[in-house]
């Protein structure tokens, strides 16, 4: 069970919580627990993961992205990533015949993928630009640019 006020885990049968002091009732709610972060990157052995939303995080050393909904976090790597190749592939078929409409459709669906992906942020930004749209352009390669400030890339678009 958990505090309604605080969401702080409440013992078996408490009348108060522990953590804030608000009376246990019955309208304290139990709620399901969330699983537990990786203890270490998959791809690097760092230790060093950042929670980006419920049960996502993420590498801050290396990038890679990992779940915790039960799924093995290194396969749910692979099929954001091969979801990703397949959706730049589609928006290049629509960039060669210079429909920039279709491209940027396409690539907005990476966002729900991934929206912390340098390249994705990038294409972005450059479908933008190409629409005309400078000021939607700089949102996303300053974001890129935040989140990958040693990236070359970025700085050369």
């Amino acid at each position: 069970m958990f505090c309604i006020r605080c969401g702080g885990r409440l013992p078996e049968g408490a009348a108060f919580c522990p953590a804030c002091g608000a009376k246990a009732g019955p309208e304290t709610e139990a709620r399901p627990e969330e699983a537990a972060p990786p203890a270490a990157c998959a791809a690097c052995g760092s230790r060093h993961l950042r929670k980006v939303r419920k049960g996502e995080y993420r590498c801050e050393y290396c990038g890679s992205r990992f779940f915790t909904d039960g799924q093995d976090a290194s396969a749910s790597e692979e099929d954001v990533e091969t979801e990703l190749m397949a959706l730049f592939e589609e928006a290049a078929a629509y960039e060669s015949k210079d429909n920039i409409s279709a491209e940027l459709k396409v690539l907005l669906k990476g966002l729900d993928l991934d929206p912390e992906n340098c390249l994705l942020l990038l294409k972005l930004g450059r479908a933008y630009w190409r629409l005309g749209l400078d000021e939607k352009s700089l949102e996303y390669l300053r974001k890129a640019e935040q989140l990958y400030p040693d990236n070359a890339l970025v700085y050369n678009n």
